[in-house]
Formats: structure tokens, C-alpha cells, sequence
């Protein structure tokens, strides 16, 4: 019996999609510069939609998490999203872009204090990252994502895309989206920048969720 979350299931498969493409992509393989080029053509365009992403995306989604009508489902909409982002972040990128345990706050903090502010409220981007908390639904959300993605790759900065797929499957949820938002908070203004350790709330639903 499979007792895992979808969310759960959703940050497994994310994980996996990502971390097979970067390898790809470290290993100089033709066919992944091809298919990172796809994935940057799907961002901002709905799942399902570009069928030369189909394989990265979609191939081995966990059944649950599939769409039964013509429309994508979530599950179906944050990995694509997720995945094609992974993809903007790693263009001409020299090192990973995805790491394990990093948590999208905290690579946000990291390129803050790159730019030589003081405090992180003193930071330009602090109007982009609140827009990104108060956004409600996942298309707003994914329009701020990949304006604060896109900084993030002008240093290099890695982060979790196993975790960020998660994190979007409780922020695109109503009722749920709190949960979200404090935890990208304190990373952003309380978590060590250069954190690595796996992120110890990455595994505990938000408050409110269902299991």
C-alpha cells in the first residue's frame, strides 16, 4: 500500500525528472541542451500543451496525479511548471542549478545578500517575492517564479525543485497557502544562507492539510 502524500508523490517525480535532465546536461549530451531548449519554449504555457516536453514532464507522473479530462490536472500543472523552470534556471548555467535541500526561501535570501544590502526588506526584489506570497493562483504564481528564477541564475544560485513542486502543489491550494508563506519566510529572513541540510519542514504538511 502506497501511504504517500500526492504531494509527495509530485516532489518524488519532480526530483527525479530534474536530477536525470541535469545529469544529462553535466555530461554535455546533445539531446539535453535540446530538451532544456524545449522545456524554456513550455515555460508559461499549460501542461500538456508542447508535446516535445511530454517525456520529461508528464512520462511517469504517479497515477493519482494524472488529469481524467481534457483539462491538466494539478499535479499535471506543477510539473510541468516545475520541470520547464528547472530548465530556464539551468541555461548556460556552469554548475547544478537544482540541489537537494536548499529551499526556494533560501536561495532567494542568498541572492539578496549578494547584492549588498543590509537587511533583506532593503532589497529591490523584496516587491517581486511579495507579489510571489500573495499571489492566489497558480498562473500569477508561475509569472512571478520565473521573473525571481531568472535572478536566481544570474548567480548561479541552486535550490530544491523537488521541494519547490511541493511547495506549489500547498500555495495553488486554498485554505493551504499560509503554510507556504511562513515557511518561505523564515527561510528568507531567519535560515543560514548556506544551508544544505535537508530542509526539516519539507515533510510536514502545512497546517490545515489533509493527509
Amino acid at each position: 500500500m502506497n501511504n504517500s502524500r500526492p504531494s509527495q508523490e509530485l516532489r518524488a517525480h519532480v526530483t527525479q525528472q530534474v536530477t536525470r535532465l541535469q545529469e544529462r546536461l553535466q555530461s554535455g549530451a546533445p539531446s539535453a541542451l535540446r530538451d532544456t531548449a524545449n522545456l524554456r519554449r513550455a515555460v508559461g504555457k499549460p501542461a500538456g500543451s508542447v508535446p516535445d516536453v511530454y517525456a520529461i514532464t508528464l512520462a511517469g507522473l504517479p497515477e493519482r496525479l494524472e488529469g481524467a479530462g481534457n483539462n491538466p490536472s494539478r499535479g499535471e500543472n506543477i510539473a510541468h511548471l516545475t520541470v520547464s523552470l528547472f530548465a530556464l534556471h539551468a541555461q548556460s548555467a556552469t554548475r547544478p542549478v537544482h540541489q537537494n535541500g536548499i529551499g526556494f526561501g533560501s536561495a532567494l535570501q542568498k541572492f539578496v545578500m549578494t547584492t549588498g544590502v543590509e537587511t533583506v526588506d532593503d532589497s529591490p526584489l523584496m516587491r517581486r517575492i511579495k507579489a510571489l506570497l500573495t499571489a492566489d493562483t497558480l498562473d500569477e504564481i508561475s509569472v512571478h517564479l520565473r521573473g525571481l528564477i531568472q535572478q536566481l541564475r544570474t548567480e548561479s544560485i541552486p535550490f530544491d525543485y523537488g521541494q519547490l513542486s511541493e511547495d506549489l502543489w500547498w500555495l495553488s491550494q486554498e485554505g493551504h497557502r499560509n503554510g507556504v508563506r511562513l515557511k518561505w519566510s523564515r527561510q528568507l529572513y531567519t535560515r543560514p544562507i548556506h544551508n544544505t541540510d535537508d530542509d526539516e519542514t519539507s515533510n510536514v504538511t502545512p497546517e490545515g492539510s489533509p493527509l
